[in-house]
């Protein structure tokens, strides 16, 4: 049985060590989101800028795309719908 207590007493972990690394890792953290919250913000605000040079807002842009889309699907269709008739 000493034996087994001696095993169970080889592995020492150094708790300070351990400690300071969780430390760093916490900082690093950290860091890492300020980071991505500092780019973030630098991103959005080069987006808006460039939103707002835009002659058309995006909103009429989708507006017109799906008025397009639309009118491309039903011009498609019955040109589909003329040659399987034979008109």
């Amino acid at each position: 049985m000493d034996s087994e207590n001696n095993e169970a007493q080889g592995v020492q972990i150094n708790t300070a060590l351990l400690a300071s690394g969780g430390v760093l890792a916490a900082l690093g953290s950290l860091l890492v989101a300020v980071g991505l919250l500092l780019g973030g913000t630098a991103f959005l605000s080069a987006a808006r800028q460039w939103v707002r040079q835009l002659d058309r807002p995006p909103g009429d842009v989708a507006q017109l795309k799906v008025r397009q889309l639309r009118s491309a699907t039903s011009a498609g269709f019955d040109a589909w719908k003329r040659a399987q008739t034979g008109a």
